[in-house]
């Protein structure tokens, strides 16, 4: 080992390498976006200080909080962007976004001394040290919150589904951007010190790729989406790299491939898997046999409705032709406190109706209200935010969060999540992961994850479909229950029965279009059901 080398020096290296690898994770473990380019961030920091530092003169702190306010307004400036893609095309804008950033610093020669770079003063060891130890405090505890509580939920819903939490009402977009930035603080912060320690930048160094592959390694060896993986796969990065001393870089990365492919192939949950360091799935089997229902169990024929404005008004919805049904001039208008059910057949247009009204498809003609607002051209987000909860005709849960998990991603109010549970006789079933129940008390899950939104209007689309016959009668009642506080309920349905005995008014769709409005009993009379059913092929 030469003298350069030493163990404070490798300690120092292996904490802001696991600080890099706990950033790295946020993005690629937590979000589950792939970031080729995130050590991008990392040279912004490391210019940001020397830059400071040789030009400015200013002391090492200061160097180093100007590299990391540089390199977070970064990464707030371009995440909103970024963050619009997802899968290859935001690996692969991220990778374009480090070399962009990487021939910009080298073209701002007269700034940052482009090819021939910058020379920093050498920071003594014990602040170097005591630097790298506070900043992989900091990324340790950021890791371990967003791991915790609504957080934790929060995140895994949007990793498994970004768009099913942002019709929960999740910011989605605010929770990504903060994390982005977040990383990109971290990140730029190890760069400064990076820079300090080595005493010498340019833009291949600060740039370099091989530190993004050191990072993404450390990450999946130690385990994607933990706290405790990233750190574990820094260390043995580090060690094995100190052990085995390779004779040239050429020969570590080619080892490194080798290994990050391996992992990828036949150990993903990486060391910390391995080691029984992740959470595992509750251990606790659902009760599958048919529990009791908690809501008191109505037939009666549901109360006229009051009058009053529409909360949900629909005019003149026109979709354009993207190779699904096409809906033409429909109209509808739902008043609180009325059950409007609407009934067609498959291919009719009843899904992509419920799809139009919260924005998850687009609209190519006509208006869409919301409790007095045009909504219209809103995001799904927004439009939950608004007043409407929805479940979706293949249910939409987050199917590794227990059922209670999933709840609190309305708000970590414990009474309120158990007061659902049991009015939807789900208490048994709190701690269950929701992927281990059966298709009815999934719809059940959904349901609460809608009415925990405190919906102006809740559509239901199929709501019963799969659902055990002892159910029906639970989510019947919960419905009638939600349209005598006054919410507007859309009950999208084939069961004519179940509409008939549940709902004031139907409609009725058939090719896009509305072909029937009124009373149940009035509208069954008149055979546009019928007609709509036998006449629409799918």
């Amino acid at each position: 080992m030469s003298a350069a080398w030493t163990w404070p020096s490798v300690a120092t290296q292996a904490l802001l390498l696991a600080t890099l690898a706990l950033s790295w994770n946020l993005v690629g473990g937590y979000l589950g976006r792939i970031d080729l380019g995130q050590i991008a961030y990392a040279g912004l920091g490391s210019y940001g200080a020397a830059v400071t530092a040789t030009s400015l003169g200013w002391p090492a702190a200061a160097s180093v909080a100007a590299g990391t306010v540089v390199a977070a307004a970064a990464a707030a400036a371009v995440g909103p962007g970024l963050l619009r893609l997802a899968g290859p095309a935001f690996a692969i804008a991220t990778l374009g976004l480090l070399v962009a950033i990487r021939e910009v610093v080298r073209l701002l020669s007269p700034v940052t001394g482009g090819g021939r770079g910058l020379v920093l003063p050498p920071l003594p060891s014990g602040l170097a040290w005591g630097g790298a130890v506070a900043l992989f405090a900091v990324a340790v505890t950021v890791s371990w919150r967003l791991r915790r509580g609504v957080a934790g939920a929060v995140l895994h819903a949007i990793r498994a589904d970004e768009v099913g939490a942002a019709v929960r009402g999740v910011r989605t977009g605010a929770w990504t951007r903060g994390v982005y930035a977040g990383a990109g603080a971290l990140t730029g912060t190890a760069g400064a010190l990076w820079a300090y320690q080595s005493t010498f930048i340019d833009p291949d160094l600060a740039f370099a790729d091989a530190r993004t592959l050191d990072a993404i390694t450390a990450a999946v060896l130690g385990g994607l989406g933990t706290v405790a993986g990233p750190v574990l796969g820094a260390l043995v990065l580090v060690a094995g790299r100190t052990v085995l001393g390779l004779p040239s870089d050429a020969w570590q990365l080619l080892l490194q491939g080798a290994v990050l492919l391996a992992l990828v192939r036949w150990l993903p949950g990486g060391l910390a898997g391995l080691a029984g360091l992740v959470p595992s799935r509750a251990t606790r089997s659902p009760q599958l046999t048919p529990s009791r229902p908690l809501v008191p169990v109505s037939r009666a024929e549901p109360q006229p409705p009051p009058s009053g404005p529409p909360v949900l008004e629909v005019r003149g919805l026109r979709t354009p032709d993207d190779g699904g049904t096409v809906l033409t001039d429909v109209d509808l208008a739902v008043r609180p406190g009325e059950i409007l059910g609407v009934l067609g057949p498959n291919g009719s247009g009843k899904t992509t109706l419920a799809d139009c009204v919260g924005r998850l498809r687009p609209v190519s003609g006509g208006s869409i209200r919301l409790a007095g607002r045009d909504v219209t051209r809103d995001s799904p987000g927004r439009v939950a935010r608004a007043g409407l909860g929805r479940t979706f005709q293949r249910p939409r849960i987050h199917r590794r969060l227990t059922v209670a998990g999933q709840l609190r991603l309305r708000g970590d109010d414990g009474d309120r999540v158990a007061s659902t549970l049991a009015r939807l006789g789900l208490t048994p079933y709190a701690d269950v992961p929701a992927g281990e129940l059966d298709a009815g008390r999934q719809r059940l899950v959904e349901l609460g994850l809608a009415l925990l939104g405190e919906p102006r209007v809740l559509l239901l689309d199929e709501a019963t479909a799969g659902v055990p016959a002892d159910l029906v009668p639970v989510l019947a009642a919960v419905v009638r229950a939600c349209a005598a506080q006054g919410v507007a309920v859309v009950v999208i349905e084939h069961d004519v029965g179940l509409v008939a005995d549940l709902c004031h008014r139907v409609v009725v769709l058939d090719r896009g279009r509305l072909v029937a409005a009124g009373p149940p009993a009035s509208v069954l009379a008149s055979g546009a059901v019928e007609t709509a059913y036998i006449g629409c092929e799918g």
